[in-house]
């Protein structure tokens, strides 16, 4: 209902792919930036803050490492990839954790004039290659978070995803300190200043190391195909653009005098809530318009459901009627698996063999069980069949365990596959051994009359009510004083 169905991967799992893309971008022009002394590339706004060779650096580092441990779609993951991955975070990491140490302990270990260092001592700044506090803890988090992207733990918590918020959430309150012209939030001392592009940065890279495994842990709540993570999806972008759009406006209305503080603070209130009630609501809208859909959906499934058992009712009883009319009828049923040469038979069928239900049975026994005088002739008709597609229709003699021999008639018909290889068999069976032994008891009774009249020790004619002789022997015409021709000519009443 709510998910999007894609024969190709939606657009947000290229994020993480693009997010590293964007980080080694900006941070190479950063760097091209120290090295043709180009002030825009540095630090964007003229006269502010730039960003550190080294911070640039950890950017290109963390940028690599998040593009090879999340490759796009289609993209083959393994081999080195892991390796100088796990080497470039690793880097990142412990440049941030050096830095904080400098900051806590009040050092200079010499790594932040690794670069560029004429360039920076110029300035006459201390320590003017040092990265701001709030960088180095970021890179320290970020670091962490693409070391642990696939731990887990037994309650299904991901460390990396927490750690990847604390990027987000260090880089946003610098960005806000930039959009509400507040120093305080990105910068401690001049030299510490953290530049414009470096919480953007954070904040793209952030982003995709928590969108790094998106079906797992916090993200798993956000892009399930449960309703929830729909509406999550739906209200999430509006309640975290929402408050920094209107306060940015709230603060730009109170620095240029169209209001007081309270004034605009009631109005940072209003919009809020008038504007997140507007979201849910058309939010709750569009949800109730999917559960409708849903119950008529269930309602559809529901009858399709209860008519199919009615079927399958239906069908269960033809099944039964056909199996006690097959019975009633004396026919047995046979089925043939070519594959695997497995012949199943209906107990009824068995018993025109004689032999007892649920008996196993295979081509070759089938045969062993024909009168020997009929097995070559029924295996050439059975390979006649499949090899001309034809029917199956048979008569043939069986030996039963106890000796005795019965009659069956048998037909059916073979199934293929598309290139016309035979595939199985199946038929029906009936015994006809009364009728066979009926039709041998007429001929023998035929033949002793056919005897009797050419013997001629009686007097016998063949007669029609209508038309009168049709055939007498030479006694009966001794007996009538009549030639033959003239008996054969003459009508019942000439003949009484």
């Amino acid at each position: 209902m709510t998910p999007e169905s894609t024969s190709h991967p939606p657009p947000s799992l290229y994020f993480p792919w693009i997010a590293s893309a964007i980080a080694i971008i900006v941070a190479s022009l950063v760097l091209v930036g120290w090295l043709l002394d180009i002030a825009l590339l540095k630090s964007v706004l003229p006269g502010a803050a730039t960003m550190k060779p080294n911070t640039a650096v950890c950017f290109v580092l963390s940028g690599l490492a998040l593009w090879l441990l999340c490759p796009a779609p289609g993209q083959a993951g393994g081999g080195m990839r892991p390796v100088v991955a796990r080497a470039c975070v690793t880097l990142v990491a412990g440049v941030g954790l050096l830095t904080l140490g400098e900051y806590g302990l009040n050092l200079n270990i010499g790594i932040d004039e690794l670069l560029f260092r004429e360039t920076l001592t110029a300035t006459q700044l201390p320590s003017p290659g040092r990265m701001a506090p709030a960088t180095a803890l970021d890179f320290l988090l970020l670091g962490l978070s693409l070391t642990w992207l696939d731990a887990e733990s037994r309650h299904g918590h991901r460390p990396s995803q927490y750690m990847a918020l604390g990027v987000i959430l260090v880089g946003l309150l610098a960005l806000l300190g930039y959009l509400y012209g507040v120093p305080a939030l990105y910068r401690i001392f001049a030299y510490e200043s953290t530049a414009l592009h470096t919480p953007l940065l954070f904040l793209v890279l952030g982003g995709g190391a928590l969108w790094a495994r998106p079906d797992c842990g916090l993200m798993a709540t956000v892009t399930s195909d449960h309703t929830g993570s729909w509406m999550a999806r739906r209200i999430l972008p509006v309640a975290i653009s929402l408050p920094i759009v209107i306060g940015w406006l709230r603060w730009g209305g109170e620095r240029i005098g169209l209001y007081e503080t309270a004034f605009g603070l009631a109005l940072f209130v209003m919009s809020n809530v008038v504007i997140l009630t507007v979201v849910i609501w058309l939010s709750a809208q569009s949800l109730n318009r999917a559960d409708a859909e849903r119950r008529q959906i269930e309602e559809v499934i529901r009858q399709t459901a209860a008519e199919l058992q009615q079927a399958h009712h239906q069908l269960r009883l033809g099944a039964e009627r056909l199996r006690l009319a097959v019975t009633g009828a004396g026919l047995g049923t046979w089925h043939w698996d070519l594959s695997t040469d497995t012949l199943v038979w209906s107990d009824s069928g068995l018993a025109l063999f004689g032999l007892p239900p649920g008996m196993p049975m295979s081509y070759a026994t089938f045969l062993a069980a024909l009168h020997p005088a009929d097995r070559a002739r029924v295996d050439e008709t059975v390979r006649h069949v499949l090899a001309d597609h034809s029917e199956y229709d048979i008569e043939y003699r069986t030996v039963w365990p106890d000796g005795s021999i019965h009659w069956i008639a048998a037909k059916g018909r073979g199934y293929y596959d598309a290139a016309g290889q035979p595939l199985r068999m199946e038929g029906v069976m009936m015994d006809i051994t009364a009728r066979i032994q009926a039709a041998l008891a007429l001929h023998e009774s035929e033949e002793r009359f056919r005897r009797y009249f050419e013997l001629g020790l009686i007097g016998m004619a063949i007669t029609s009510p209508t038309k009168g002789c049709l055939e007498v022997n030479d006694h009966i015409c001794e007996i009538l004083g009549y030639e033959r021709s003239e008996l054969l000519q003459m009508n019942w009443d000439q003949l009484t």
